[in-house]
């Protein structure tokens, strides 16, 4: 026979595991495959049992009598980890679409390598900046403070009504994927505008100079320009990326009091 106790807490327990589940799936470092899946699961075990006290009493009143009722709550579980981890995920995004930025401007759109994270190919100056971005993230405890949210997650949500919260959702989905481009573009801009400048002197040269050959010339110097120019901009990334990562925790602890 099972033991009433553990009869009692298996079910809190199993909607703790799924919350964890959907944060695995959508975020960058857990859902790589460079991480074996037997790792991933006894890490999520652990986090779930040292979640378990915090998490216990917010979620027992929650749990249903039936088990269709139950399952649904494991579904609901599963949406809220998920909705944490796509945050997380949508800012490294923004440094891979930078990166693309970066490297169709200075000629290395065709330079692909394939992304551990996203098992994609992604142009070289994207992996780059998503190592960095990875650095940063670890750097400043994020791992630390996307569990902190997590724990702050049971406290703040125990059941999403979509009935009633999906035109509140709607809204705060499609800034959010705005607010993913424009900070792309942002991170780019100063590459942009500098070998836009340089496009337009070297056709400058090229009205009154035709016998240089500026389609060979001009390759060289943007590969070159492009690699000055983030050299340059290594030392306020770590500040920019810093600040971006702490702002989506903040936005993310919004997002849950809004669904909650």
């Amino acid at each position: 026979m099972v033991p009433f106790y553990f009869r009692d807490i298996f079910p809190i327990f199993l909607l703790i595991f799924i919350r964890l589940v959907g944060i695995t799936i959508t975020s960058p470092i857990f859902s790589s495959s460079i991480i074996p899946p037997a790792v991933i699961i006894g890490l999520m075990f652990l986090v779930a049992i040292i979640l378990f006290p915090f998490a216990s009493e917010s979620l027992k009143i929650s749990i249903p009598i039936d088990t269709w009722s139950y399952i649904l709550l494991l579904g609901n579980e599963l949406f809220i980890g998920f909705s944490i981890g796509l945050f997380i995920s949508i800012i490294f995004t923004t440094f891979q679409v930078a990166g693309e930025f970066f490297s169709y401007q200075m000629g290395l759109g065709i330079s692909e390598v394939l992304d551990p994270l996203s098992e994609v190919e992604v142009p070289v100056i994207s992996q780059v900046f998503q190592v960095f971005a990875m650095l940063i993230f670890i750097s400043i405890n994020g791992m630390e403070y996307e569990i902190l949210v997590l724990r702050k997650s049971f406290e703040l949500v125990r059941y999403v009504d979509f009935s009633t919260k999906v035109s509140a959702l709607m809204p705060q989905v499609i800034v959010l994927f705005r607010d993913l481009f424009l900070i792309s573009l942002q991170i780019a801009i100063p590459i942009i505008v500098t070998l836009l400048i340089l496009n337009i002197t070297l056709g400058i040269i090229s009205k009154f100079a035709p016998q240089v050959n500026i389609f060979m010339v001009g390759i060289n110097i943007q590969v070159i320009i492009g690699f000055i120019l983030i050299l340059l901009y290594i030392p306020f990334f770590s500040t920019f990326a810093s600040n971006l990562f702490n702002n989506i925790f903040v936005r993310i602890v919004s997002w849950l009091k809004l669904i909650g």
